[in-house]
């Protein structure tokens, strides 16, 4: 529940037998300038109860979360979501990692922008696990967006965002836009953050941080680097523009497309 006394940012992590990913993960959030932040780790893996003395971690601002059963990562992200108590809340997945300033210079273009309901961050795209730093980030431009705006420049590619990276009003994401949807029977969220990212135009308000501060790392142990399984493609696929299609259509959007 969020309240008084609780941090400023909940970082959701979700993790399934990753250890050495994990980790990294951990310690680009520990290396961060800006502290007032509460990490909760969700672990679908049923075959051992995680623990940061397992990882070689210990900071009681990160708390480990073993899941009975395996809640898959929608069902896992939205259990992290119901558990956070900070002022704003965003997802980490175990295998990405944050550049370092990420959350000061986030928090200071929330502080700037008057609190918004979303800050999103631009990413960069590193093949494989390598952890090789890039070169300092400058502060980026923040530009304030409303949603049809927001929309627009995503979908014309101005806008280079991973939607469920961004940082978001906690209790505004769980009442507006509710967490992550399942859209297949997959293990992961088959587009889930797609379909997550035009609900977030519902949001009205929303900020872009124009800096790469978040690493997305593809690499051979990623679930979409090994399945082939068309049909599961394709129902997320359907599902996708059917659920997308009703959004587009409310009146907050209407006016726009």
């Amino acid at each position: 529940m969020v309240g008084g006394g609780g941090p400023f940012v909940s970082i959701g992590i979700t993790t399934y037998n990753r250890h050495d990913l994990l980790r990294e993960a951990l310690a680009s959030i520990l290396a961060q300038s800006f502290t007032d932040f509460e990490v909760i780790v969700g672990n679908d893996y049923q075959a051992e109860t995680l623990t940061g003395e397992m990882l070689g971690i210990d900071d009681p601002r990160i708390r480990f979360v073993n899941h009975p059963q395996n809640l898959r990562e929608v069902g896992n992200m939205n259990a992290l979501l119901a558990l956070a108590s900070g002022r704003y809340f965003t997802w980490l997945f175990d295998d990405d990692l944050y550049e370092p300033g990420f959350l000061q210079a986030a928090h200071e273009a929330l502080v700037k922008t008057g609190f918004p309901p979303a800050l999103f961050p631009s990413y960069r795209v590193v093949k494989g696990t390598a952890t090789a730093p890039a070169p300092a980030i400058g502060p980026g431009a923040v530009r304030q967006l409303d949603g049809g705006e927001y929309l627009r420049g995503y979908f014309s590619g101005r806008l280079k965002l991973i939607s469920t990276c961004g940082l978001f009003a906690t209790e505004t994401l769980r009442q507006v836009v509710g967490g992550i949807e399942e859209l297949s029977g997959s293990a992961v969220g088959l587009y889930s953050e797609y379909h997550f990212l035009i609900r977030c135009a519902l949001l009205e308000r929303l900020v872009y941080l124009d800096a790469p501060y978040v690493v997305f790392r593809a690499h051979d142990g990623s679930w979409g680097a090994n399945n082939r399984d068309l049909a599961i493609y394709l129902h997320a696929g359907e599902a996708l523009v059917r659920r997308c299609s009703e959004i587009l259509l409310h009146p907050l959007l209407r006016r726009d497309y």
